[in-house]
């Protein structure tokens, strides 16, 4: 009989950091599934500002999450997003929710249910997921944590190399500065701010490639592995 296997790894870091492209490459790499967190996230925020929910208002993010029917479907090659029916997986990567998504991420109520979701989903199977507080909130006895970062001007620079193939015309300087911005909220929010975990693995990946970065993780992962550890 074939004995399902759980484990999870924990990739957290900044915005722009590279960690859902990494992650991705990791879980195809090691055969397992990728778990983007940072989609539920963005799929509330969607939400949020189709609706003009208030976040400061409490019965009014609860009305959202009861009324919100959120499904996130990894059945394909690439994952697809649906906030009420409506394929959100592109629209969630526009520039006005990822302005919005630090403010929404910040909200208890919504974390509440997005860490459920988040939980209910890697008890499944073994998962690479990514995001701010994996490794310290959301799943604290993770098999394996990394925390990925690179500094502010190169992460404007991979989100401008971005944007740029998708037919914009982004302004390096504004990215900086949003980016500046996102890592400021992210930090200091007082709910599950984040934060590098104790056990976690630190990279710094300004000066490294996306496959060197992958190289590191993956071998850490198969050393450990082989040694019978966990981390």
């Amino acid at each position: 009989m074939h004995v399902l296997e759980i484990m999870i790894v924990a990739i957290d870091g900044p915005a722009g950091a590279g960690k859902s492209t990494i992650a991705r490459r990791i879980a195809e790499a090691l055969g397992w599934r990728y778990l983007d967190s940072g989609a539920f996230y963005r799929s509330y925020t969607f939400k949020v500002l189709k609706t003009k929910t208030d976040l400061e208002n409490s019965p009014s993010v609860q009305k959202l999450l009861k009324n919100s029917r959120f499904e996130a479907d990894y059945s394909q090659e690439h994952p697809l997003y649906r906030m009420d029916d409506e394929d959100v997986t592109e629209a969630i990567r526009s520039r006005e929710v990822t302005s919005m998504v630090s403010a929404v991420s910040a909200c208890p109520a919504i974390r509440a249910e997005v860490n459920q979701k988040l939980r209910q989903t890697a008890n499944t199977g073994a998962f690479l997921i990514d995001g701010r507080d994996i490794g310290t909130a959301v799943f604290p006895d993770a098999d394996f944590k990394f925390f990925l970062t690179a500094s502010v001007k190169i992460r404007a620079r991979r989100r401008h190399d971005e944007l740029a193939a998708k037919g914009e015309s982004p302004v390096l300087e504004e990215l900086m500065e949003e980016i500046r911005i996102r890592d400021l909220k992210d930090s200091t929010r007082e709910t599950d701010p984040l934060r590098c975990a104790e056990d976690a693995t630190v990279i710094d990946s300004s000066d490294l490639s996306i496959e060197e970065v992958i190289k590191i993780i993956v071998e850490h992962i198969e050393q450990a592995r082989q040694r019978g550890l966990n981390r």
